[in-house]
C-alpha cells in the first residue's frame, strides 16, 4: 500500500522565511520509513503526491527528529489557496511517488 491518511496541525518554521509544515505521526511516519527506507532518495526525502480537501500538490517530505516524524511542507500557495492557519487541523492523503 503506497497511500496513506492522517490527521495534522498546521504549523509554521521561520528561518528567515516562513514555512509551513504538517507533521505526520510517529507510528504513521515509522511505517513509512520501514516500508521504503532511504530507498526513493538517499537523503531521506519522500517523494509525494498530498491532498487536503480537493487540493493535490507534489512535493517531497522530509525527516525530522532522526527519522522519528516526517514533515509535509505546504507551499505558500496551498496555504492561500486552502485557508489554512496556524493550530489548524487537516485531514491529508498521501501518495508515494515509486517513481
Amino acid at each position: 500500500m503506497n497511500e496513506f491518511d492522517f490527521e495534522g496541525t498546521v504549523w509554521h518554521y521561520r528561518n528567515p522565511n516562513t514555512v509551513y509544515f504538517v507533521s505526520l505521526p510517529e507510528e504513521l511516519s515509522a511505517e513509512i520509513l520501514a516500508l521504503f527506507g532511504t530507498s526513493l532518495n538517499p537523503w531521506g526525502t519522500m517523494p509525494v503526491d498530498a491532498t487536503i480537501d480537493d487540493v493535490t500538490w507534489y512535493t517531497s517530505m522530509f525527516p525530522r527528529d532522526n527519522g522519528r516524524y516526517y514533515d509535509l511542507p505546504l507551499k505558500l500557495k496551498i496555504i492561500s489557496q486552502l485557508g489554512l492557519v496556524d493550530d489548524q487541523q487537516v485531514s491529508v492523503h498521501l501518495a508515494i511517488r515509486l517513481s
